[in-house]
């Protein structure tokens, strides 16, 4: 499992587990030791991710178990660089 702290919070990241780890829990036990010991660091919130229950129920159900809050995601927008002006490439950041 990996965490990225930010404020107060932390942001599950990644994490996995195989098949002999899964069925004995070891998931669990990790992210209870982790939620333990940043709220001993002063952090009051862990983002476990995205919730897939569809493409990944198993996942799902873990996170749930964490006590996650299921949450429609809000709406996102990206600005991007203009890549391309006037029909030329552009050259530099300068551009």
């Amino acid at each position: 499992m990996v965490f990225v702290r930010h404020g107060g919070a932390a942001t599950c990241q990644t994490g996995w587990a195989g098949p002999a780890a899964r069925c004995c829990g070891v998931h669990q036990a990790m992210f209870r030791q982790v939620a333990l010991a940043l709220r001993d660091k002063g952090l009051r919130r862990i983002d476990p991710g995205t919730i897939a229950t569809g493409a990944a129920p198993g996942l799902a159900h873990f996170m749930l178990g964490t006590g996650a809050d299921l949450r429609r995601p809000g709406a996102m927008a990206s600005v991007l660089p203009e890549l391309r002006r006037r029909g030329r490439e552009r050259q530099s950041p300068e551009d």
